[in-house]
């Protein structure tokens, strides 16, 4: 009943006070405002991929009208770039790989803009090609440029509970009704703890509600229910630990004044100085990646050219045994063609070696963000939310993987036909489609 009596006190009390409805009524639109940037972009994502794969249709019955329905050996002119050799028509096929938005990007935009969502494959190909980005973007999102609801929910939260929370039990030291309070409740810091609950309570309903309303602006019936229960569940920790952390400060201090300054001090602390203290250290003990392995290959791969047949045979026979019993390998008259065609496989190699300096290095700088964790909460609530929503850095790292992936098929796949002669047709060209999906 003492509980119920203080929760009616402090919503009468919340009502009269217009300052306090408009903090929560601003931090609303905010939300909504950023659960529909979010929605935007999910839709505008879904979309740019529907156009990509109807032209990736279209592009492919062309190429089977123009060359495959025809005799080739009578049609074809310009014999260099032949439809029917394994490699022009893998160096031509139109193939894309792309990072599915997912629905519950809506509450998190995360990495979502830093990044490609569609990568044109070949087999000349790289995950860090110029078409994605090549370092890890803001490893601790401390200048996020897209408003967001997690953007709204991680630094605009705590500004709201701090006005919410401001004026407790100072207003009535300052008035002299304290003692009056302390006679009628059994314990003063109980009768802060239920006032503050009160404030709490109804921001994470206020949550609640928005997040309710994000799941009916895009497919999130497609989410798991253990996703709702996920972001729940971190909203309620997040509002709690906030809570916690002015809790203390009400507890102790004896003004209003006071009381907003050493709240003020923790937000500004938590949200922005300890971050950004982190984010300096970072760039003086881990300085950005140029991509200076990638920059090399570009010469070791001139240097591989070079190199006399032999050696390059050699390469390819560790790197593809089945070539040593192809029916190409003992003709001399097709090998060297085939041979010269192959080297995009041992350029591949060269690509991945480098890449795993350059990802040792990225983990290393995500490995060193991740031990601070515990001094910058906010840092930590962020990649929850991202991880949530698959927009968090390591969901793109595994789009990379899966590029990567593509890549590997296609030479592979060329490799074979290359050696062993095969002439690309139309049913060949039909069977590229099905191995070059990533699910294949």
């Amino acid at each position: 009943m003492i509980i119920f009596n203080i929760f009616l006190f402090e919503w009468k009390h919340f009502i009269r006070n217009p300052f306090k409805v408009i903090a929560v009524l601003l931090f609303i639109i905010a939300c909504l405002y950023g659960l529909h940037n979010g929605a935007n972009l999910y839709h505008r994502q879904n979309a740019e991929i529907k156009k990509i794969d109807q032209r990736i249709v279209g592009e492919r019955q062309k190429t089977i009208e123009k060359y495959f329905k025809k005799d080739i050996s009578i049609t074809q002119v310009n014999r260099s770039r032949d439809p029917s050799s394994p490699y022009w028509a893998i160096r031509q096929f139109p193939l894309y790989h792309f990072k599915e938005p997912s629905p519950a990007m809506v509450y998190s935009i995360g990495q979502s803009e830093q990044y490609g969502y569609y990568k044109k494959i070949t087999f000349n190909s790289s995950p860090y090609d110029s078409d994605l980005s090549e370092e890890i973007a803001n490893p601790e999102r401390l200048q996020i440029g897209t408003f967001d609801f997690s953007f709204a929910l991680l630094y605009l939260l705590p500004l709201t509970l701090l006005i919410l929370f401001y004026n407790i039990k100072s207003t009535e030291i300052e008035q002299g009704f304290m003692p009056l309070i302390e006679v009628q409740n059994s314990s003063k810091k109980i009768w802060i703890l239920i006032r503050a609950s009160f404030y709490s309570i109804l921001i994470f309903f206020v949550n609640i509600v928005l997040i309710i309303y994000g799941s009916l602006l895009t497919n999130t019936y497609d989410l798991t229910s253990n996703f709702f229960g996920y972001i729940f569940f971190y909203t309620f920790f997040y509002i709690l630990l906030w809570t916690v952390l002015y809790l203390v400060v009400l507890i102790g201090s004896k003004s209003t004044l006071l009381n907003t300054l050493q709240m003020s001090t923790i937000y500004l602390s938590l949200a922005f100085i300890v971050p950004g203290i982190i984010h300096q250290a970072l760039s003086i003990s881990k300085p950005p990646n140029f991509m200076i392995e990638l920059i090399d290959v570009r010469d070791q791969r001139q240097e591989l050219y070079d190199l006399p047949s032999d050696i390059i045979q050699s390469q390819l026979n560790v790197q593809f045994p089945q070539i040593l019993d192809s029916p190409i390998y003992g003709d001399s008259s097709k090998s060297e063609t085939v041979r010269s065609q192959s080297m995009p496989a041992i350029v591949n190699e060269l690509k991945k070696e480098n890449i795993k300096l350059i990802e040792k290095e990225v983990q290393s700088r995500k490995g060193f963000i991740g031990r601070f964790f515990i001094l910058s909460p906010v840092i930590f609530f962020q990649n929850r939310f991202n991880l949530l929503s698959e927009t968090h850095f390591d969901n793109y790292q595994n789009y990379r993987d899966e590029i990567q992936i593509l890549i590997d098929k296609q030479i592979q796949v060329m490799i074979d036909d290359l050696w062993s002669g095969k002439i690309v047709d139309e049913e060949r060209y039909l069977e590229y489609v099905n191995f070059f999906s990533f699910n294949n």
